[in-house]
């Protein structure tokens, strides 16, 4: 891919989640009516609400603050479009609490902090209540290293309107251990253990507080379990060398230690709300990451997205084009597939992976000319791919040209022998040739690897029966009437049982 431009310089983040949260970390989707009627709470949050507001603006709770303005000429076009949309939304509905907080959120999850703190913080004064703004004003003012006091109060907001959302307790936990307020890090990580006994990161925060707090015995058991939890985590080995060493275990100690510099560091934290803010980020290196991870799985609906905007991002790349192009064939949109291949071929014209995608696109599509043409050239290129050699092969046959299909199928045998459709395809043309006993052969080794092949039995019994070896023919037209009986199998039973 070629050189990409970034919306701003981000700080390191944490990956995207390890592992899908459990059920106790679903962050709120309703609170009780009934507890926000109450009085005192009620002027609390609205209190709370003003402050955030009027923290960093000194104004009033109702006046409308500027509107951030982070568009650089620089930035990549997705991102300009989404910070431009939900911009223009704000200056459209300035009052309007989903407007600011959308505004923060695009920010937030480009990396441009000071803006969504503004945003966030414009949201939650017009509505107080809303826990995403709460908590993503909280967090981005913990990565912009807030003073102590202040992370404590917008997380203490965040976590009234969401009590049970555990990376809520977790996170304020992490800025605590940061100012050094050890005690009640220490409870919060037990609040969010609590709340999620399978989240391995609170144990292993809460084990590490307990020990600086010298309560050994406490440290090891909350590390223990982060262990069992996760068993890859570096950060939690090392702790645990600590602590056995602190409790007189020199042996276990050692263990940990040198398990520790076999693994690598965990910080993924399985946070429902960042993690779908941070899938909004549209820069090249964000759409880049989740398109691989969706390729990789076979996610192709998802992956279309950021495919489509990493092509948009670099069109002269020829290789996005194809896995653009890949992915709307698994789609099944084989037109713009197409289209994507044929630019691939223009920008690059023996760019391997756009000669074997579009002559596969050609070859499923019927145009087999055009096929044939495309796996030469391919194998002129990579004349070790058997795949290729195969395909080729596939190809001429239907076109007549059997000695080149059996010349391609003889050089794709010669790099993988042990191909049960390259044999099945290579005896039927032997077949069509009339070269049967060879077909024999080639069909009988296809079933050694798949013994269940109705089309390779099918074919076996017809050359089988040419060369006048009725019983045999007559037992692999049964088993491939018993495999697949959809397959022709009738009028030769029926002659070969006379």
């Amino acid at each position: 891919m070629g050189k990409k431009r970034r919306a701003a310089a981000a700080p390191a983040r944490s990956p995207s989640p390890p592992r899908a949260p459990s059920a106790a970390a679903a962050p709120p989707e309703a609170r009780s009516r009934r507890s926000l009627r109450r009085p005192a709470l009620v002027l609390l949050l609205l209190a709370a609400g003003a402050a955030l507001f009027a923290w960093r603006r000194g104004a009033a709770a109702n006046a409308t603050p500027a509107v951030p303005d982070p568009v650089t000429p620089e930035m990549a076009a997705p991102v300009r479009r989404a910070l431009t949309a939900a911009r223009a939304a704000v200056l459209a509905a300035p009052d309007s609490a989903p407007a600011w907080g959308e505004l923060g959120e695009v920010c937030d999850a480009h990396h441009l902090y000071p803006e969504a703190e503004a945003a966030y913080a414009a949201a939650a004064a017009r509505a107080p209540n809303e826990f995403r703004w709460a908590y993503g004003l909280a967090v981005v003012r913990d990565f912009q290293g807030a003073p102590a006091e202040e992370l404590a109060g917008l997380f203490d907001v965040a976590l009234r309107l969401a009590p049970r959302y555990p990376p809520a307790r977790l996170r304020h936990g992490d800025a605590l251990v940061r100012q050094g307020r050890l005690a009640e890090a220490a409870a919060a990580y037990a609040e969010a253990v609590a709340l999620d006994p399978g989240l391995a990161l609170a144990h292993r925060g809460l084990g590490q507080t307990r020990l600086a707090l010298d309560d050994v015995d406490g440290a090891l058991a909350a590390l223990e379990r982060a262990a069992e939890l996760d068993p890859r985590d570096a950060v939690t080995a090392g702790s645990l060398a600590q602590a056995y060493a602190r409790a007189g275990a020199a042996e276990r100690a050692a263990a940990s230690a040198a398990r520790a510099r076999e693994l690598e560091p965990v910080f993924g934290l399985p946070d429902p709300v960042r993690f779908a803010l941070e899938a909004r980020n549209v820069t090249p290196l964000a759409c880049e990451q989740r398109a691989a991870e969706h390729e990789a799985r076979g996610e192709w609906k998802a992956a279309r997205p950021d495919l489509e905007r990493l092509v948009e991002m670099d069109g002269e790349d020829a290789g996005l084009r194809v896995r653009l192009a890949r992915c709307l064939v698994a789609l099944a949109l084989r037109a713009p597939a197409a289209a994507e291949l044929a630019r691939a071929l223009e920008l690059a014209p023996e760019h391997l992976g756009a000669l074997t995608e579009a002559a596969a696109l050609a070859q499923a599509s019927g145009d087999l000319a055009r096929a044939v043409e495309l796996y030469r050239r391919a194998t002129a290129r990579a004349p070790e791919s058997a795949l290729l050699w195969k395909r080729l092969g596939a190809s001429l046959g239907p076109l007549g040209d059997l000695p080149g299909s059996l010349a391609a199928f003889e050089r794709a045998a010669a790099l993988a022998p042990a191909d049960a459709e390259l044999l099945h395809n290579w005896g039927t043309a032997l077949a069509r040739a009339e070269r049967h006993a060879e077909a024999c052969e080639r069909l009988r080794g296809a079933l050694g690897l798949e013994p269940d092949n109705a089309g390779a039995h099918l074919s076996l019994g017809a050359s089988l029966a040419l060369l006048g070896r009725r019983a045999e023919a007559l037992e692999h037209y049964e088993r491939a009437q018993a495999l697949d009986p959809s397959l022709p199998t009738a009028e030769a039973l029926a002659e070969l049982r006379r």
